[in-house]
């Protein structure tokens, strides 16, 4: 089952003005039969809560109806969640009544109500879900939520890779958007990151620029956009953002959703900083001829490298002992640059001939785990000379930077 949370939420309260019903404004139903949709939304909630007698998960000292007459020839009612013993809620596909607690969340409660579109229904058709609550005092609380059969599924078009590209440069950012729905956006919001190096030349009006996490981010919302549904647009100007000028692999995200449905339930929007001056950006329709990229759901991720490369030098280590004897020591590499491979560089260290390893250092939390299930003890670099030489000069001998792919 699939359902889209939309717009604010609805309070109604009776005379009791610290209790509470809280359902959605607006919400959009999936199309009979039909479970597929956009990946992360936001799920149906309904709050309800008695300030006077707040009672504990499990209780069933407060009622909850639920009615969809009128609409049913749009939304029926389907119980979720348990389902065996005593059920918490009674009724049919037009009225169900729930045995709730005096502090009741849809997303912890056992079993759950939930609107799903009726079959023979359209896409577009709307119809309305009442809800009433009951305190312990006997007062009432009501509230309603339109419902929609139907929704925008918005995605975004993955721009291809960009390689070579000069550090510090200039990178024009395709950003193209489709809705795969049922029924029209009503405005659509971009969320543009650049991470590893990667920050925006120009800022936009109608934007908010920030940070989250070390990665620059800019939220542009396009209130206008109409995006007809099967529909393509292509955003005009091009997102310009400025390449790294050290780091070799930086990265480029992209994200929208349509303004009527909302982010992804586990989105967390950045607080912003500052604000575009630069042109507004404006949807331009588009053909989607299929041979421009794949489209890859709301969100997508690709890489601008940079065309330069890092530059290793192991520093010498000298070891002195007896002939076969074992010694530790620590290899240390330095960058000579001019390029920055953050992680994703690779090392591949050759050791004198005659040198055996005896010990080494754990690679990662993976390995030293199987180490550790294995009965091996984790330990420093270890290495024993061969048995006609005296010394090795330079125990580490060489090391290879071999560029990430």
């Amino acid at each position: 089952m699939s359902l889209l949370l939309v717009g604010s939420l609805t309070a109604c309260g009776g005379g009791d003005a610290k209790s509470s019903l809280t359902t959605p404004e607006l919400f959009y139903l999936r199309p009979h039969g039909d479970p597929t949709g956009p990946e992360g939304k936001e799920r149906f909630r309904v709050q309800a809560t008695d300030k006077e007698a707040p009672s504990g998960y499990g209780a069933q000292d407060h009622e909850l109806t639920v009615d969809v007459s009128g609409s049913e020839k749009v939304v029926r009612l389907e119980v979720a969640g348990a389902k065996k013993g005593a059920p918490r809620c009674e009724g049919d596909a037009v009225k169900v009544v729930c045995k709730v607690n005096g502090d009741y969340d849809t997303r912890h409660a056992m079993d759950r109500v939930l609107p799903v579109a009726a079959e023979g229904s359209r896409a577009g058709q709307r119809g309305q879900v009442r809800f009433r609550f009951s305190t312990e005092k006997g007062e009432t609380l009501t509230a309603r939520t339109r419902v929609v059969v139907g929704e925008p599924v918005v995605e975004v078009r993955e721009p291809a890779r960009w390689d070579d590209v000069t550090p510090g440069a200039e990178v024009g950012v395709p950003v193209v958007v489709r809705n795969r729905g049922e029924v029209a956006t009503e405005g659509i919001a971009l969320m543009v990151g650049g991470r590893d190096g990667v920050t925006f030349r120009t800022r936009h009006r109608g934007c908010r620029y920030g940070e989250q996490n070390g990665e620059n981010v800019s939220i542009c919302f396009l209130p206008d956009v109409r995006i007809p549904p099967g529909r393509t647009v292509v955003l005009r100007p091009e997102v310009q953002v400025r390449a790294s000028t050290t780091q070799m692999y930086g990265f480029v995200s992209l994200e929208a959703w349509a303004l009527n449905v909302g982010p992804g339930e586990d989105d967390v929007l950045p607080p912003h900083t500052a604000t575009g001056s630069g042109p507004v950006l404006r949807a331009v329709a588009a053909e989607d001829t299929g041979r421009q990229g794949a489209f890859s759901g709301d969100r997508t991720t690709n890489e601008v490298r940079l065309d330069t490369t890092s530059d290793y030098e192991v520093l010498p280590v000298e070891l002195n002992g007896a002939p076969g004897s074992e010694r530790s020591f620590d290899i240390a590499v330095r960058n000579n640059g001019p390029g920055d491979p953050g992680q994703s560089g690779k090392l591949v260290f050759t050791l004198p001939p005659g040198t055996t390893v005896r010990k080494e250092p754990m690679l990662n939390a993976e390995e030293e785990a199987a180490r550790m299930r294995a009965g091996r003890t984790p330990a420093s670099w270890s290495a024993s000379g061969p048995e006609k030489r005296r010394s090795s000069p330079s125990p580490c001998g060489s090391a290879s930077p071999a560029r990430a792919v």
